[in-house]
């Protein structure tokens, strides 16, 4: 029975890691377009980083390391080795219609107006009270 653990338990954890490596920790869609947190070897998706990073005080949802904020995707960066990592395993196809839709939602957030999203919203409410 022990064999049969120790002959099963590592696929199963490389599986996941592999899965891991491939999918955006916050929306846990497919890493695509990856963003590097500034201070952590972090990687998240170009629209989950895009929002993270408009917060008034962005922090890494997995350790709380700051960054700077940002307004507009233009201002990250993608890596692009990270970016070749995930193409290669999930296939160039898979990958491009991904990043598609990942552009398009980011041009709609970038449309909004920068920081005018839900700070608009907040900053209205403050307004009428």
């Amino acid at each position: 029975l022990k064999g049969q653990q120790s002959a099963t338990g590592p696929p199963m954890n490389e599986g996941k890691s592999e899965g891991a490596d491939q999918q955006c920790p916050v929306c846990w869609s497919l890493l695509c377009e990856p963003v590097a947190w500034p201070e952590c070897a972090h990687h998240l998706c170009l629209v989950c980083a895009l929002r993270m990073r408009r917060r008034p005080k962005p922090m890494c949802p997995l350790c709380r390391a700051p960054a700077n904020q940002v307004r507009q995707a233009a201002e990250l960066q993608v890596s692009s080795a990270r970016a070749v990592t995930v193409r290669k395993a999930v296939g160039y196809s898979s990958y491009q219609a991904q990043r598609r839709d990942t552009w398009a939602q980011v041009a709609e957030l970038d449309a909004a107006g920068g920081l005018g999203g839900p700070l608009a919203l907040v900053a209205g409410r403050s307004e009428v009270w």
